[in-house]
């Protein structure tokens, strides 16, 4: 047999049994992990205070940006009326009650 036959042979036998090694290590690999699913546990909660809050944090930082000192907001709980047809109207007075004018003026405007 001539050596350069013989060596080809080898070369190819290693080759085929290095590429079944590693389609078997692959797919070991995938068989053994488990998915990475996005699993949010976490519920969110808010009522109207955190509104307020939020909008009065907003409102000073805003001011305090711009050079602006915000007055002073009322700090009052937006109640529901259960008696009321539409459950959003306390939330739509409210925002009719914390307006500013230029905010009134930007509603006129569009209408």
């Amino acid at each position: 047999m001539k050596l350069n036959l013989f060596k080809k042979l080898i070369k190819e036998a290693v080759a085929e049994a290095v590429r079944e090694e590693l389609n078997n290590i692959i797919n070991e690999q995938f068989t053994q992990q488990k998915p990475n699913y996005i699993q949010e546990n976490k519920t969110l909660s808010f009522t109207s205070d955190d509104v307020i809050t939020q909008r009065t944090q907003i409102r000073e930082k805003m001011g305090n940006m711009f050079g602006f000192n915000a007055p002073p907001q009322p700090n009052n709980v937006i109640q529901l009326d259960s008696n009321l047809d539409n459950p959003y109207l306390s939330f739509i007075k409210d925002a009719e009650n914390n307006m500013t004018p230029q905010e009134r003026l930007g509603l006129k405007n569009l209408g």
